[in-house]
């Protein structure tokens, strides 16, 4: 299989996620892995989603950028590793706000706990249709 067909099944197995593992640095080192909900994605390796200005990681992406991200659909998956960022952007943390969200943030977009992290892939590790592949993004 060629890199733009793989790639190409990469962001089609993304588009059917809805939910994603993404996976920060804490204190001591180690991953901390969260099941998050998808709110965005751009390609398959650009991923946005939220979570408490005050959560763990949001902390540890304030201390530490790296990060991991994976998602999979029966058979298929795809590791990223890379880097979070936490945005400050109204316009974007508005246009990401999701009805389903106001039960975490009741003050809306306005909430001061609603924060907004973008994953960027620097690194891919794609296993789809038995074939496995790593690239560097």
């Amino acid at each position: 299989m060629i890199k733009d067909e793989l790639f190409k099944k990469a962001e089609e197995l993304l588009d059917r996620c809805d939910i994603v593992q993404a996976a920060s640095v804490n204190e001591d080192g180690f991953p901390r892995i969260c099941v998050l909900i998808k709110l965005k994605s751009e390609g398959f390796h650009t991923v946005y989603f939220s979570t408490g200005t005050h959560s763990k990681k949001t902390k540890h992406f304030r201390q530490n950028s790296k990060a991991g991200l994976s998602y999979y659909d029966q058979n298929d998956s795809v590791t990223l590793v890379g880097n979070a960022e936490i945005i400050e952007d109204d316009d974007i943390k508005k246009s990401l706000w999701q009805d389903f969200m106001i039960k975490h943030f009741p003050g809306g977009t306005e909430d001061e706990e609603y924060c907004v992290i973008k994953f960027k892939a620097k690194e891919a590790t794609i296993y789809i249709d038995d074939v496995l592949k790593t690239y560097k993004l």
